[in-house]
């Protein structure tokens, strides 16, 4: 709870970071108050409170009327309530501004009064009533009328997100208690205060989280810390680049958008009202939709603000006059629509800055998913998988480097002695096997002339096993084996749905490709924009349930001897600003009110599908939280973190998951991590590796099909002992004309170019590379050998591209 509320008041990361120690074990290597390395000038952006530096009257006005919560709504119930408060901004009822004195001879439901000296009209107390509890402020005493409400079931009085009930009608404003600290002899001196956390001994902080199970507890208390830091430091990357990046360059590069006009505020839920299901110690501060006028000539090619992306709202700068959080909803025609998670500041004529930010949904679901599996009891038995492997050890790649630093030797070994507990769950029979359907699918395994004896035995094996790994190199046929053991699980052992995921986009568009191919019932989930493989549209989920409404719609027009006549998309009225304000408020209306009507149908599609496809995260949305699958596969599992990976097992999985299957290489490259201390503490190394480190042995697809032998020669030797064969003859990869190849039986060369490199923000390009593989590009394609599809061109940076 004390994380929740530091991380959804964006506390400054040197508290975050400090609280992290309390859910370390004892002996643990405890999280610095600033990471190793900073820089003794960097070192107060560590306890710098975002969007709350220098901005003054305005900035505060700003955070307390988007309902954003202060730095003394984190409860500290050791220093008591303080003294006196001030209450400042109250415009329209003036007679209420003042100091306000803590009355201690009267609580309200154990909770401080506070009246309003020099005979002022005002006090503030807690009340419970039919309408909920919440704090009021009050005329003329505890049960006297009440002149503004704040819904926040917290201890203290609240500093912000005040409401003032005017006609009957409870209306946001920017009204806000502050501490009088002044009053009590306090002094906060900054500099004094980070010299003092500094000198924190953080191991004492240890061991302050407790649960029965000490496997259940190491695992949380491990992905718990790794998971922050990697969210602190995707945030401390964002600013890092707005801080030493000009409002040109950020614009240009399409992370930001300055001085957009609002076009239309609707949607509006107020607090409390049931919205998203928040995390422990986070505030309902309410949502509503705004609609901002994007700039005109905006390059939409290079914009980061995609359906579904996270951003910051501010006036000028979000480092100083923040309003709130919120996500992307659509950007379409000149409008980009925002869900704002807080209200906007009613300031008519005015201009809104947005920033792209940290990915706040995927910290969301991989922190539901960890608190879900630490309050399970009893565990399904594949959570019991995930906390019986051991915690804590790093990837073979950040081990070779750590001991390099330290000059000892490279290596990782399993854990050796017995088969573990880990690999006994994992070997275990699948639940509830139908041995008779397992004979039927053993039996089709061995028709299957296109399947080599490798690729036989690990789909087999993800017939009868509770967890199977299957180790699939570049080309081995890795998707075309997950495409036959999820038809199999579908059409032989039955439990569908089943659920096939992976982090990346372009892997679940490959595996949804290949079951519709081979005939199996399959809906792909996710945003529209992010989906491209090729012939996928119309087993979207929006595709389907177009197609299942006008297969109903004439279905009905028939019964009645009618036409099919399109549905009236109705008209909506609200408080637009500027023209088209009304149309939108109408066509998210029609929206809403059509998603509510298309539940229905979508549940039955789901229902009937054989197969979900959709990402690690995306599998964790409130849409699916109604179903639980009996088999999941997991695809580029070695290259998603495990924090990924858990969001289906544990979201989606539950007593119901019979079989998983996980999918990927650890010989490829790891998981890109932000965080280097979150690196080094493992987060890097992947729910594949962790489960073989702890002897769950992967079965490995041994021969590929797609590249020349010399091309597959080095990685065969350099990271698979040796066991990786080829397929193909050479034959089949001739050298493609047009190249000046130095060795005509190695189709690989190394063109050395010369030219400087040059930096654009954090990417670089190097305009005599480009130049040189421009070059190479046109003679190849003057050959004629290779057509302009059949080339691929990559590249490490984003400014070269």
């Amino acid at each position: 709870r004390l994380l929740g509320a530091l991380m959804h008041r964006d506390a400054p990361a040197a508290l975050v970071r400090i609280a992290l120690n309390f859910a370390l074990p004892p002996g643990s290597a405890p999280v610095p108050v600033v990471p190793p390395g900073t820089s003794a000038a960097d070192i107060p952006l560590f306890f710098e409170e975002p969007g709350r530096g220098g901005g003054g009257r305005e900035a505060e006005g700003l955070a307390s009327a988007a309902g954003r919560q202060s730095e003394d709504e984190v409860e500290d119930e050791s220093r008591g309530p303080p003294e006196q408060l001030v209450l400042s901004q109250c415009h329209r009822y003036p007679e209420f501004s003042g100091i306000y004195a803590l009355d201690r001879d009267c609580t309200s439901h154990g909770r401080p009064t506070y009246r309003q000296t020099m005979q002022g009209p005002g006090m503030v107390h807690y009340r419970r009533d039919s309408s909920g509890p919440g704090w009021w402020l009050s005329r003329g005493g505890i049960e006297g009328e009440c002149v503004a409400l704040n819904t926040r079931d917290v201890r203290t009085v609240p500093r912000s997100g005040w409401k003032l009930l005017t006609g009957g009608a409870l209306v946001p404003d920017p009204m806000a208690f502050s501490d009088d600290s002044a009053s009590r002899g306090e002094s906060r001196d900054p500099a004094q205060a980070a010299h003092s956390l500094l000198r924190l001994d953080l191991t004492s902080l240890h061991g302050m989280v407790k649960h029965e199970n000490k496997q259940v507890l190491s695992y949380f208390s491990h992905f718990c810390v790794l998971m922050h830091l990697e969210f602190l430091a995707e945030l401390s990357s964002i600013r890092t680049r707005r801080r030493r990046s000009t409002s040109e360059a950020l614009e240009r590069s399409g992370a930001a958008l300055f001085r957009l006009p609002v076009k239309a505020v609707f949607g509006r839920r107020d607090g409390g009202e049931g919205g998203r299901k928040l995390l422990p110690g986070w505030q309902d501060n309410g949502s509503e939709v705004v609609a901002f006028v994007l700039p005109q000539g905006t390059d939409m090619e290079r914009l980061r603000f995609g359906s579904g992306e996270s951003i910051t709202i501010s006036a000028q700068d979000p480092s100083v006059d923040r309003v709130g959080e919120g996500i992307v909803a659509s950007v379409r025609q000149g409008v980009i629509q925002v869900q704002l998670f807080g209200k906007l500041p009613d300031q008519k004529g005015r201009t809104w800055r947005l920033d792209k930010s940290a990915n706040s949904v995927t910290y969301e679901r991989q922190f539901t998913a960890l608190l879900q599996l630490a309050m399970a009891k009893p565990l399904p038995p594949l959570w019991e998988l995930l906390v019986a492997a051991k915690v804590g050890a790093v990837d073979a790649w950040v081990d070779n480097s750590i001991q390099k630093q330290a000059g000892q030797g490279t290596g990782v070994s399993a854990d050796g002695g017995t088969a573990s507990r880990a690999a006994q769950l994992a070997s275990a029979a699948a639940r509830g096997s139908d041995p008779g359907r397992l004979e039927r699918a053993r039996a089709e395994i061995d028709e299957l002339t296109a399947l080599n004896e490798s690729q036989k035995e690990a789909v087999t094996v993800a017939m009868e096993r509770a967890c199977t790994i299957i180790q699939g190199p570049p080309g081995t046929g890795k998707t075309h084996v997950s495409v036959q053991v999820l038809r199999l699980w579908a059409k032989c052992l039955g439990g569908t749905p089943l659920l096939a995921v992976s982090d990346s986009n372009i892997a679940v568009d490959n595996i949804a490709a290949g079951l519709q191919r081979a005939g199996v019932r399959v809906v792909r989930l996710g945003r529209p924009e992010k989906i491209r493989g090729q012939n996928l549209e119309d087993i979207t989920l929006e595709a389907q349930v177009s197609q299942l409404k006008e297969k109903r719609a004439q279905e009905r027009a028939q019964e009645m001897g009618a036409d099919v006549v399109e549905p009236d998309k109705g008209k909506g009225a609200g408080k637009g600003s500027g023209k088209g304000g009304l149309d939108l408020e109408a066509d998210h209306e029609s929206k809403r009110h059509n998603k509510f009507q298309d539940f229905k149908l979508q549940m039955e599609i789901i229902q009937k599908a054989e197969v979900v496809c959709t990402t690690t995260i995306s599998a964790g949305s409130e849409f699916l939280s109604r179903l639980s699958f009996a088999g999941i596969l997991i695809d580029e599992v070695a290259q998603a973190t495990e924090l990924s990976a858990i969001v289906p097992i544990v979201l989606r999985g539950g007593s119901s998951l019979r079989r998983l299957a996980l999918v990927g290489d650890h010989c490829q490259l790891p998981p890109s991590i932000q965080s280097s201390e979150a690196e080094n503490r493992g987060l890097s190394l992947s729910i594949y590796s962790r489960l073989q480190k702890s002897s769950v042995q992967p079965f490995m697809l041994d021969t590929q099909y797609r590249s020349h032998a010399k091309i597959m020669e080095f990685s065969s030797d350099a990271f698979y002992a040796g066991a990786l064969g080829c397929g193909i003859d050479a034959a089949a990869r001739p050298l493609p004309r047009g190249v000046p190849w130095p060795n005509v039986s190695v189709p690989v060369a190394y063109v050395e170019v010369g030219s400087p490199e040059e930096s654009e923000g954090d990417s670089k390009f190097n305009t005599g590379e480009a130049s040189r593989l421009l070059e190479f590009v046109r003679g190849v394609l003057r050959a004629g050998d290779l057509g302009i599809g059949d080339i691929g061109v990559v590249t490490p940076y984003t400014a070269q591209v």
